[in-house]
């Protein structure tokens, strides 16, 4: 007798660009055929409209982004009765609370939640405590967790807001990827500068202003780099406002673009700056491109960079320390080689994409197994 294939919901307060959809955007496409799956998610793009298309995907159903509403509660439950639904997985605070509230309602649904990245660090106080104490509360409608990094992990057991019984790390992982054309960069590009690139939203938690304090100080004493800054974002004006102020020549606004192979390719050096991360596709993109790494020493950055490997961690109050390790780089051709072929090696051995399939669906199974 054939067994049933499990039937998996996934669930994200978010379908633009970022992170965490596309985290799910990998499961949809590329769990294995004996794993149904469904999604619930916001009407947005990218990711809606694809999710639509994708043949693998059995059902979409829309819930608010990033904002909680009963009635989408209530159409999630009877949508898990409908598909009979086994597992719900979250991924992402908003959506870690319908997936938790679902148990209350079909009490034999198995959650699993993925937090994404643990920041409580811009919570005022009162926002904090009440954050929480309702993740604590939900920790025990959660049946088992799954954390991208061991830091993520570390961190949310300190906090409370998942159990060590039931806690899993399986790193994001990414397909081999090749560039395809040719992206138009003569316009950012003077003669043979050297290229440091970043690839973010230009939100709080990237980090843009120290981005713009490393970019200030290497223009008083290395004017011929050029550091480009492919995203978009909230804070995209202001940052466009202050280059213009500080008269900054040295760095150029690439808008977002999906053409990232390309622009890894003729990048030096990629930098991050951010604040926490999870475990960023970004840093793990250059690693596969064997571009040399100079991040912030931040929970997910340093499990991506290890230092003399395939980059260098800096901390984040210290942009003059970014701005010796580029340099300490760019003047050592040897070394930028050994890094290159460190990321390479690294991305090999612990991020591709079916090594993290493969985790995944033995979480499933697991979870699937339990009482």
């Amino acid at each position: 007798m054939t067994e049933r294939p499990l039937r998996i919901l996934l669930i994200s307060a978010r379908a633009d660009v970022g992170g965490g959809p596309f985290h799910v955007d990998l499961l949809a496409r590329y769990l294995p055929p004996n794993i149904e799956r469904w999604i619930a998610c916001p009407d947005e793009e990218p990711y809606a409209s694809a999710w639509k298309r994708e043949p693998a995907v059995r059902g979409i159903i829309s819930i608010p982004r990033r904002r909680f509403s009963p009635g989408a509660l209530f159409s999630l439950a009877k949508a898990c009765r409908q598909w009979d639904i086994d597992i719900v997985h979250s991924h992402g605070k908003g959506a870690g609370i319908y997936s938790r509230l679902l148990k209350l309602l079909r009490p034999r649904l198995r959650v699993i939640h993925t937090v994404h990245g643990v920041h409580v660090g811009q919570y005022g106080p009162l926002t904090r405590a009440v954050y929480l104490m309702a993740e604590r509360i939900l920790r025990h409608l959660t049946t088992a967790f799954v954390h991208v990094s061991e830091g993520e992990k570390r961190q949310c057991l300190a906090l409370g807001i998942s159990s060590a019984s039931t806690s899993h790390v399986v790193y994001n992982g990414l397909p081999p990827t090749q560039a395809s054309g040719h992206v138009v960069f003569a316009e950012f590009v003077v003669g043979h500068r050297p290229v440091i690139l970043t690839l973010a939203r230009f939100e709080y938690q990237k980090n843009m202003p120290l981005a713009m304090e490393i970019a200030t100080l290497a223009q008083r004493v290395h004017p011929d780099w050029l550091f480009v800054w492919a995203g978009d974002g909230p804070g995209q004006a202001e940052l466009q406002r202050q280059v213009k102020e500080r008269k900054l020549t040295n760095v150029r606004f690439l808008g977002f673009t999906d053409k990232t192979a390309n622009l890894l390719q003729v990048a030096d050096v990629f930098l991050s700056t951010s604040l926490w991360e999870g475990l960023p596709y970004a840093l793990i993109e250059a690693c596969a491109a064997g571009v040399p790494i100079v991040a912030s020493h931040v929970t997910g950055n340093d499990e991506v960079v290890i230092p003399n490997r395939n980059g260098f961690l800096y901390f984040l109050d210290n942009p003059g320390q970014a701005v010796t390790m580029i340099n300490t780089i760019l003047g050592d051709l040897e070394l930028k080689a050994r890094l290159s072929r460190g990321g390479k090696d690294l991305f090999l051995e612990l991020f591709t994409l079916d090594q993290s399939i493969d985790h995944t669906v033995a979480v499933y199974r697991a979870v699937a197994r339990k009482d």
